[in-house]
């Protein structure tokens, strides 16, 4: 609730709002901003938001996909 998301660092607030809005830095933005050329993010394939977050080889390597799929499952036995 709000009353949580207040006591949050400005840093965690400010990625919330961001990837809300597809607004971050992704390889599919920088293109359309026209900051990058290669539309291809370092595992090949086309580096939207959320294949970055959700999809990439590279980046959900290490446990990262395990600790995402434990923090779902987390908030939802909260709310349960």
């Amino acid at each position: 609730g709000w009353k949580e998301l207040w006591k949050w660092e400005p840093a965690r607030t400010i990625f919330l709002i961001k990837s809300t809005y597809d607004i971050l830095p992704s390889q599919a933005n920088l293109i359309r901003w026209d900051v990058a050329t290669e539309e291809k993010c370092k595992c090949g394939e086309y580096g939207t938001l959320r294949h970055v977050l959700s999809g990439c080889k590279l980046g959900l390597h290490g446990g990262r996909y395990t600790w995402r799929h434990d923090q779902v499952l987390r908030v939802i036995s909260k709310a349960l």
